[in-house]
């Protein structure tokens, strides 16, 4: 059923006001000395969303596409209903029943204030748009998958340093923002650059857990970094961490843009990267362990000395 969005207004300006278009910005949108703090904000909420939709076995990648005017946050979790528009459109409300679960739609959304008056959701059977916080408000359309949940983000045309804040934003999503993600397995951004006295071209991060690669796609599209990581919930000093056969030819064909990540204690509060560029070239002995008498040819005794004569 498509919500009443009249009827979440009416219901909204009783219990919290009608003055939020004049305080929402000095109590919700300015939270965080970071103004693109709200990437963040949206990528939690979308692993929660991949989290609630159980049995999916479509894509589970973000993508973020940021243009002169808006961006664009798309991915396949939980489509919106009701109580998630209510959500969105509260003030500390959540539809999440997992409190351990990293995002709470009611304030950190309201972070995209920051860049915004206006975003846009366009998810399963709704498009609307929020307006002074929160009143809901039927939006057109947008084109998209039906599985597709889209977050639209008109920036503030007021605003001349948004755009830079925000491209340089995404350029921080970095390897480690994908490892402490249960749900999300793919990063994706794009950055549209067609102003006036700035280069015309795009860049793009691509991150995936399975045999992790990031590639940086410039004017020339030149790959300007590939990297695997290994995840271990103890010390690195408890275990070694190995590449696959695949994952260690990437490493000798790609040299310096390789790197080797591997982060310790996984899944804790005290969990770090540690990063090796190009493993290959710094390599300076090969170690075979037992593993190899699987594969070994074993002469006997008898054919070792028949050898010698």
């Amino acid at each position: 059923m498509i919500p009443d969005y009249q009827a979440i207004r009416a219901d909204n300006e009783p219990r919290y006001g009608t003055e939020w278009g004049r305080i929402g910005p000095m109590l919700l949108a300015n939270r965080y000395a970071d103004r693109t703090h709200f990437i963040f904000e949206l990528l939690q909420n979308a692993e929660d969303a991949l989290a609630r939709r159980a049995g999916w076995q479509g894509s589970r990648a973000v993508t973020f596409h940021l243009t002169e005017s808006a961006l664009r946050v798309s991915h396949f979790g939980h489509p919106f209903n009701d109580a998630d528009v209510r959500g969105v459109c509260g003030i500390g409300e959540s539809t999440k029943d997992d409190f351990t679960a990293i995002g709470r739609f009611g304030i950190g959304f309201k972070s995209v204030y920051a860049c915004t008056d206006r975003p846009e959701v366009h998810s399963g059977t709704e498009d609307f748009a929020i307006e002074n916080f929160v009143w809901p408000i039927a939006a057109r359309p947008l084109d998209r998958d039906p599985n597709e949940t889209l977050i639209n983000i008109p920036l503030k045309a007021s605003d001349d340093a948004i755009h830079d804040e925000i491209a340089a934003g995404l350029g921080r999503l970095g390897a480690s923002a994908l490892l402490f993600l249960r749900q999300i397995e793919e990063i994706r951004w794009t950055v549209d650059r067609a102003r006036p006295r700035r280069r015309a071209g795009i860049a793009a991060y691509a991150y995936s857990q399975s045999g992790l690669r990031s590639v940086r796609a410039q004017r020339r599209r030149k790959p300007a970094r590939w990297i695997e990581v290994k995840a271990m919930t103890r010390s690195w000093h408890s275990r070694p961490a190995g590449l696959s056969r695949t994952q260690f030819e990437c490493a000798r064909e790609h040299g310096d843009a390789y790197w080797f990540y591997v982060v310790e204690h996984a899944g804790t509060g005290t969990a770090h990267v540690v990063r090796i560029q190009y493993p290959f070239g710094k390599a300076c002995t090969f170690t075979f362990d037992h593993g190899w008498l699987a594969v070994a040819e074993v002469d006997s005794e008898r054919e070792c000395q028949e050898a010698d004569t």
